[in-house]
């Protein structure tokens, strides 16, 4: 082999090496706010324009680090949105409570005008749930089987919870038992799939931020109910897609904070 080829070779090997290693060690440690506006037909005129912040998969561990996640914790402050909802996978771990004790205290710090919300999901069960489960109720975030209301004046909106789809109970109906049926009602879960199992519940749900695991379900709000009856709700509200207004989806396999703006 020359001198020439050898060269040819050897950049032609840093140049796939380095693509490879941009979405590990650059790309994942960037942070992406992305701004939605969500129409919902049933929001108190009052809540017009009331904003969410939504966070979910941080997956502290290994690949993740405590800087990075004090970064988040900042950047989603800063936004000062009225609420901050997390919908879990906080830490990447199995039988550990170590990255639970860390990034706990990181998250307590967040902070909104009318509170922060968060339920778990699969990952926080198989690093401890019992830990994690005690670090929702120390911080005051816990919506998990449960719902508080949010109020502006005399009008409120309601905020629920699930148990993760695969590692718990869901339970939507008795997250949501205290709460009237035409009421403007939020449901935070970890998995999607979790709007497609039975209740007789008919929130909005905020599930978790995917991108390449769940290709077309990458939007923060979905009607639930079965699938043609999300069709019909995309469609009257014009909440597809086609509307970038409202639906963004993404490729990009960055770290994202959610910026929800809710409509009447």
């Amino acid at each position: 082999m020359n001198r020439r080829t050898f060269l040819k070779f050897t950049l032609l090997g840093g140049t796939v090496a380095l693509a490879g290693s941009y979405p590990v060690l650059i790309e994942r440690n960037l942070v992406q706010v992305n701004r939605y506006r969500i129409p919902i037909a049933n929001l108190p005129p009052s809540f017009n324009g009331f904003t969410i912040a939504h966070l979910t998969d941080l997956h502290f561990g290994p690949l993740v680090s405590e800087s990075f996640i004090e970064k988040i914790v900042q950047r989603t402050n800063k936004l000062r949105t009225d609420i901050i909802v997390c919908t879990g996978d906080f830490v990447h771990e199995r039988n550990s409570i170590g990255a639970i004790d860390k990034v706990w205290p990181i998250l307590s710090r967040l902070e909104a005008r009318h509170g922060v919300y968060s339920v778990l999901g699969n990952h926080d069960h198989w690093a401890d749930f019992d830990r994690s489960l005690y670090w929702l109720e120390r911080t005051e975030q816990n919506i998990r089987h449960d719902c508080t209301p949010v109020y502006k004046g005399r009008d409120r909106i309601v905020i629920g919870g699930t148990g993760d789809y695969w590692e718990d109970e869901l339970q939507i109906d008795k997250a949501f038992s205290v709460s009237d049926e035409n009421e403007c009602r939020i449901l935070l879960c970890h998995n999607p799939d979790s709007i497609d199992t039975k209740y007789k519940t008919s929130p909005f749900t905020c599930p978790e931020w995917s991108y390449a695991r769940r290709p077309g379900r990458n939007s923060l709000l979905w009607p639930s109910g079965p699938s043609r009856e999300k069709q019909d709700i995309f469609e009257r509200f014009n909440f597809h897609p086609q509307n970038p207004d409202v639906y963004q989806p993404g490729n990009r396999l960055v770290n994202v904070s959610n910026k929800i703006q809710l409509l009447s």
